[in-house]
């Protein structure tokens, strides 16, 4: 299969009606595996940083980095700041899998570039800032931008099939969190930090709701009452 997205083919008119899945239970699991793994990443590194950590200061950045700001030794948080990286990018190479292999999914082509480009992305973040910062601006920037267009996609496909407050506010929470992030970016704003910690809260709340509302989505609270079921 040629991975290469075919815009014709992907985006031309479709049918009217069609009902194919924007993807698999399977895909569905592994999205919300990173959407899980990247919060649980960031508190455990939070833990065994060395230096004093400002929520609305201190990027997320500093917990992979070689040394903290003050020359500390900062082995622990990086070795935990890449193992969710890796883990986060295995899971996205594996999506891009799935949407090779399953022809029933729509937009498929895309998605599965799109899942390659990303899993790519998440490998590079992995870069100390510290050693080379171009090359982990580039990785976060790949991987902020495959989690939100797929979170867009997801959006604009079950647009029919969702309620439509469901839909503009879970559109509007992205949107907004990610092009401010992006915004104040790129003008290197003093707030900039403030917005990546908003970036990264509403992109996974996005996502986790994307991957889940569909008939075809992970039911985990279903899954987490059948676990306690077993215990009882």
């Amino acid at each position: 299969m040629n991975l290469v997205p075919n815009v014709k083919e992907e985006f031309g008119p479709t049918p009217s009606g069609d009902r194919r899945p924007s993807y698999d239970p399977e895909i569905s699991k592994l999205f919300f595996f990173v959407c899980l793994i990247i919060p649980v990443m960031l508190i455990v590194a939070l833990f065994f940083y060395r230096d004093p950590f400002s929520f609305w200061h201190t990027p997320f950045s500093r917990f992979g980095q070689i040394l903290t700001e003050e020359g500390r030794g900062n082995l622990l948080s990086r070795l935990v700041f890449s193992a969710g990286l890796i883990a986060s990018g295995v899971a996205i190479l594996l999506i891009g899998v799935r949407y090779v292999v399953n022809r029933a999914l729509r937009n498929r082509s895309v998605k599965a570039f799109l899942a390659f480009v990303g899993s790519i992305g998440f490998f590079v973040a992995i870069t100390p800032n510290d050693l080379n910062h171009l090359w982990h601006s580039i990785g976060m920037g790949i991987l902020f931008g495959t989690m939100f267009f797929f979170a867009l996609f997801f959006l604009v496909e079950l647009r029919s099939s969702i309620p439509h407050w469901v839909f503009y506010w879970n559109t509007f929470l992205l949107l907004a969190s990610v092009l401010s992030y992006a915004g104040l970016f790129f003008i290197d704003s003093e707030f900039k930090q403030m917005a990546q910690k908003g970036c990264v809260i509403g992109l996974l709340l996005v996502m986790e709701k994307a991957i889940t509302i569909a008939p075809e989505g992970f039911e985990w609270r279903a899954a987490i009452q059948a676990m306690r079921s077993k215990t009882d």
